[in-house]
């Protein structure tokens, strides 16, 4: 299996929702336009001579937020222990933000990624760290992931009380 493993410094940034004028003209926002294109530069950077996969993919996002300055030492110790996490951006906005910005640099398009997952951490240096497995259909059947529906129900419905 193939993988990719890159850094974004700086605070993670959150996909933000597209905007709409009067005239019923939709844009995208420039901030998400400028975390976006950081996100392409890092990958190109770092695997400059990569062309988009036609495979499956499987992403796996780390966003790290530093611990405000205005919190307790009590607070903050229990932030550099991971049992405080931010509540800062929606999981779901910085996957989408993330996965966008990888369109046409790491895949052809978002709908090749067979499965996400975005973790939020406090650390001492704001970045987002980027894995990406790359999976043919046959690693991806065989992958511990991979189960049919009925499995998977199944799972779901072991964690009802």
């Amino acid at each position: 299996m193939k993988s990719y493993l890159f850094e974004i410094p700086g605070e993670p940034f959150a996909k933000q929702r597209a905007r709409t004028l009067r005239t019923g003209r939709s844009y995208t926002p420039g901030k998400t336009v400028q975390y976006e294109n950081l996100i392409k530069t890092c990958f190109m950077q770092k695997y400059p001579c990569e062309t988009p996969t036609d495979d499956w993919v499987n992403v796996h996002v780390l966003a790290v937020y530093p611990v405000p300055a205005s919190w307790t030492k009590k607070k903050k110790r229990l932030a550099d222990s991971t049992c405080l996490f931010p509540k800062k951006h929606d999981w779901d906005n910085i996957g989408k933000i993330v996965c966008d910005g990888l369109n046409g640099v790491a895949w052809h398009d978002d709908k090749q990624i067979a499965d996400g997952h975005v973790y939020k951490r406090f650390g001492d240096r704001p970045h987002a760290y980027i894995l990406i497995e790359v999976l043919t259909t046959e690693e991806l059947e065989k992958a511990h992931r991979f189960m049919p529906v009925e499995d998977l129900e199944r799972w779901m419905e072991s964690w009802q009380g």
